[in-house]
């Protein structure tokens, strides 16, 4: 999934690029989190416990990073 983003110069040699939207991850991101919640709900959850726990970070990180990026 690619972000959908806008190419912007500051100067001559200065490009950045904005987020133009970020709906589509942060539902595809709101969907794994429900998988992950399952998971945890699972029988099997203390054999995947560190996995599933390092996922369910790496997801808020994610989160936190496009909210940030979003109100820039």
């Amino acid at each position: 999934m690619e972000l959908e983003r806008t190419t912007s110069k500051a100067g001559a040699d200065d490009v950045f690029y904005t987020i133009r939207t970020t709906e589509n991850i942060m539902e595809l991101i709101e969907e794994h989190g429900l998988l992950l919640g399952n998971m945890k709900s699972s029988p099997f959850y203390k054999e995947f416990d560190t996995e599933i726990d390092k996922w369910e970070t790496n997801i808020g990180l994610v989160t936190e990073t496009l909210e940030m990026l979003s109100s820039v």
